[in-house]
C-alpha cells in the first residue's frame, strides 16, 4: 500500500503541502520539536524518524484493511501466473530510438479485466537476454495510463540471461516493461502465441475477465499504441494479476485519510514512548503521551468504522467471488 508513502506530510521549512493537505505534526501534541526530541544513532533526523513511523503505519493499516473487508466481501485469490519463456530466435533488431520490452494489458483483448478495482500486477522476476556486456542496464516499469514510471531496475548485463528479483505489486490496468534501445542491437524473444490475448482467464459474474500480453517497440515509452507482436525483444518476466483489499484504499486515497492520520499519530507517540533518547514523553509527559495515544485509537476506531460502513460493494466486480458478500446462516431448531 505504498500508494499512501508521503501523502499525509510532515511539516518543516521549506517542504510542500502534501496531496491529502494534511499534516502529521497539526495532531495535537505533535509537533516537529517533540519529533526532532527523539531521534537516534539510527534516526538522526526528523525525516527518518517519519519514514519509519509511516512504514509501520502503512503496514498496520493494509492489515486493517484486509481484516475489516475479509468479513464483507471474499477476494479471489489468483493463482495462476506466466513465465514469458526463454525461446530466443534468430532475428537482430538494430539499435533505435526506440523503447523495447512487453505490455500487459487489462484493457483489451477478446476477454478483458475492466471495472476492477481490485486488481493489481505482481511481477516475481524480470529477464534480459543479450548477445553482448552492457554496463548499467536499466529496465523501466511503467504505468502507461498515467504515463509515470514506477521503477527503474540497473544492472550490469552478461551475455545470456540476466534475471532481477522484483517480488512487488504495481496497480495499473496497463503495465509496460521496456528499456532504452537507443544505443542497443536487440535479440528476439518470442511470446508464446496463446499469451497474446487472453494470457490469464478470471471467471467473473457476467463473463470470464482476462489480460492480454504483447510486445513493445515505442519512440515514446508512454505510448498507448497496441503494436500486437509477440517479440519482446529480449525481455521476459514472470508475473500474474492479483486481487487485493490495498486497492480500496489506493483507489479512493481522499475518502481514507481521516483514518490514516490519527494512525501516524498513534504511531508516532509509541515512537516517542519507546525511544531510547531521553524527551519528555518518555519522563515527566509519560502519561500525557499514553493517555493522547489512547484518545487517537478511539478516533482511529471512529474514522475507520465510518469508512467501512459508507463503503459499496460492488458484487459485479471481476475480483470478487461470484457468490457475493459473504453471508451467515442460522439454522432454526
Amino acid at each position: 500500500m505504498q500508494c499512501l508513502k508521503d501523502f499525509i506530510g510532515i511539516g518543516g521549512c521549506g517542504v510542500e503541502e502534501p496531496l491529502s493537505g494534511l499534516l502529521i505534526n497539526d495532531l495535537a501534541g505533535i509537533s516537529l520539536k517533540s519529533i526532532a526530541a527523539f531521534t537516534d544513532a539510527e534516526m538522526d533526523t526528523y525525516k527518518k524518524v517519519y519514514e519509519a513511523v509511516q512504514k509501520r503505519a502503512i503496514a498496520k493499516f493494509s492489515n486493517d484493511i484486509q481484516k475489516f473487508f475479509e468479513s464483507k466481501i471474499r477476494l479471489k485469490n489468483v493463482k495462476q501466473s506466466v513465465n514469458i519463456g526463454s525461446v530466443i530466435g534468430t532475428n537482430i533488431t538494430s539499435a533505435a530510438a526506440q523503447f523495447r520490452g512487453f505490455t500487459s494489458d487489462l484493457t483489451y483483448g477478446t476477454r478483458r479485466l475492466t471495472g476492477s478495482q481490485y486488481h493489481s500486477h505482481y511481477i516475481q522476476s524480470l529477464s534480459y537476454y543479450s548477445d553482448t556486456v552492457i554496463s548499467d542496464f536499466s529496465l523501466q516499469v511503467i504505468d502507461v495510463q498515467r504515463a509515470i514510471v514506477l521503477d527503474t531496475f540497473t544492472f550490469d548485463v552478461v551475455v545470456g540471461w540476466n534475471t532481477v528479483q522484483v517480488e512487488k505489486r504495481y496497480q495499473t490496468n496497463i503495465l509496460k516493461v521496456c528499456y532504452d534501445a537507443t544505443l542497443i542491437d536487440s535479440v528476439e524473444h518470442q511470446i508464446p502465441n496463446s499469451y497474446l490475448w487472453n494470457w490469464i482467464d478470471l471467471a467473473c459474474t457476467f463473463g470470464y475477465c482476462g489480460a492480454s500480453l504483447y510486445g513493445s517497440n515505442d519512440t515514446d515509452k508512454f505510448s498507448k499504441e497496441r503494436q500486437g507482436i509477440n517479440n519482446s525483444f529480449g525481455v521476459s518476466a514472470i508475473m500474474s494479476i492479483v486481487c487485493t483489499y490495498d486497492n480500496i484504499v489506493c483507489n479512493n486515497l481522499n475518502y481514507w485519510k481521516l483514518p490514516f492520520w490519527y494512525l501516524l499519530g498513534i504511531e508516532m507517540l509509541t515512537e516517542c514512548l519507546y525511544s531510547e533518547r531521553l524527551n519528555k514523553y518518555t519522563t515527566v509527559d509519560r502519561d500525557l503521551a499514553v493517555s493522547l495515544r489512547a484518545e487517537y485509537q478511539a478516533e482511529y476506531q471512529e474514522a475507520m468504522d465510518n469508512c467501512i460502513k459508507g463503503y459499496i460493494v460492488d458484487t459485479s466486480d471481476g475480483c470478487v467471488e461470484c457468490t457475493g458478500q459473504i453471508q451467515t446462516w442460522f439454522a432454526i431448531p
